[in-house]
């Protein structure tokens, strides 16, 4: 975590598409469908509740008013923390769908 790098428009694209997936309508689908977006949901939340600050300094680095090109080591490690954090939920949410298949 002490070298490399993050590509801001990559990582802004991949925010921007996980959200997306945030706001599918579910309401057609069977109720155990509903609760695994539901879980699904909850798991995104975390996870770009922890991305929140690194999304911040790409969205402003790529509109030029960031010009630190350095992403904070507390940014990274607040992100590991939310990601590790959401997992479980999106692991439930994948198995119960795969269950409802």
């Amino acid at each position: 975590m002490g070298t490399g790098y993050l590509d801001c428009n990559a990582w802004v694209n991949m925010i921007v598409t996980i959200n997306a997936t945030t706001q599918l309508d579910v309401s057609g689908h069977s109720q155990r469908v509903q609760d695994v977006y539901h879980h699904y949901k909850q798991g995104i939340a975390i996870a770009m509740d922890g991305a929140a600050p690194m999304t911040e300094h790409c969205v402003k680095f790529l509109a030029g008013e960031e010009t630190k090109d350095v992403i904070s080591f507390q940014s990274w490690g607040t992100v590991m923390l939310k990601v590790k954090e959401a997992i479980p939920y999106l692991d439930g949410a994948i198995t119960a769908l795969e269950q409802e298949q």
